[in-house]
């Protein structure tokens, strides 16, 4: 029984997109590159859990959620709920990994959401919307996130720009719980792609961290850390009016710089954090 909503209820600030709901008030979306598909149990219990400060979806829930077991359904179960659904909906997606959301990782992600004492002050406020903060066994789920693909080559999960555009990094990931599917999202999904050059060339580790030194050579006070360079894939448009993708390797630089503040006559270190594109063939950046 799902209905569309109509332009002017749509209120997600992107264009092109459609909505569905039904009258349980699960919601179905699909836009360029992207479906969604959210129960009306996901916003009130998960949908703050899985965030970042910066509002990115977290990647180290490997280092931050503790292992164990879900009430009523296996790791084996929700893996192949996920994998059922991106192959019905031709995804390319692989690498499934679960993270068991227990009552304690539900409990540890809602206060690294918001701390107790932020909790309190926002319930005190009764115009807020309800935030779920004490969580029961038949709120236990997993987390599934796969590695969305073009052919055989994972695509960057981050967001980026090239030339006048900008891309949704790729992503896939659900929600699988006792009750069945509470969230699935898939963006920065392609379906057709331009045939690959017969040779590539690219530069090596050495040649892309001299472009860096090159990049931030004149800063001298506030230096530029490199603390991870890694090799992976985008897709950019082909053509300004065809609706084909290249996939072209980059590399990707995760780097942070210290900066002096002054504030009140006191100086502060204040970190800042950045993901750079290098272009692995040309060695041009990518921004």
């Amino acid at each position: 029984d799902y209905k569309e909503i109509k332009k002017e209820e749509v209120k997600t600030g992107e264009d092109k997109n459609k909505m569905w709901r039904d009258s349980k008030n699960n919601y179905l979306l699909c836009g360029y590159g992207r479906i969604c598909y959210s129960s009306r149990n996901y916003e009130y219990v998960y949908s703050n859990l899985l965030y970042d400060d910066n509002g990115a979806f977290r990647n180290n829930f490997n280092k931050i959620l503790a292992d164990g077991k879900v009430n009523g359904i296996s790791k084996e179960k929700a893996i192949e709920k996920m994998r059922d659904i991106v192959k019905s909906n031709g995804i390319a997606a692989d690498n499934a990994v679960a993270y068991p959301l227990t009552v304690k990782n539900l409990t540890k992600l809602s206060k690294m959401f918001m701390s107790d004492k932020e909790y309190k002050k926002y319930m005190e406020d009764k115009t807020n919307e309800p935030l779920k903060r004490k969580f029961y066994k038949k709120d236990e789920a997993y987390l599934v996130v796969m590695n969305v693909k073009a052919d055989d080559k994972i695509l960057c999960d981050k967001e980026y720009h090239y030339g006048k555009r900008a891309y949704s990094g790729s992503f896939c990931f659900g929600i699988v719980s006792t009750s069945g599917v509470e969230f699935f999202d898939a963006e920065g999904i392609y379906e057709k792609l331009s045939k690959d050059k017969d040779n590539i060339t690219i530069l090596s580790e050495k040649q892309a961290m001299d472009k860096l030194n090159q990049r931030f050579a004149d800063i001298i006070s506030e230096k530029v850390k490199c603390n991870s360079l890694s090799t992976t894939y985008i897709t950019v448009k082909e053509k300004k009016n065809d609706n084909s993708y290249a996939v072209i390797p980059i590399y990707l630089f995760d780097v942070t710089q210290e900066v002096n503040h002054k504030k009140s006559g006191k100086k502060t270190k204040v970190t800042y954090e950045n993901t750079l594109f290098l272009d692995a063939e040309t060695g041009e950046w990518l921004e």
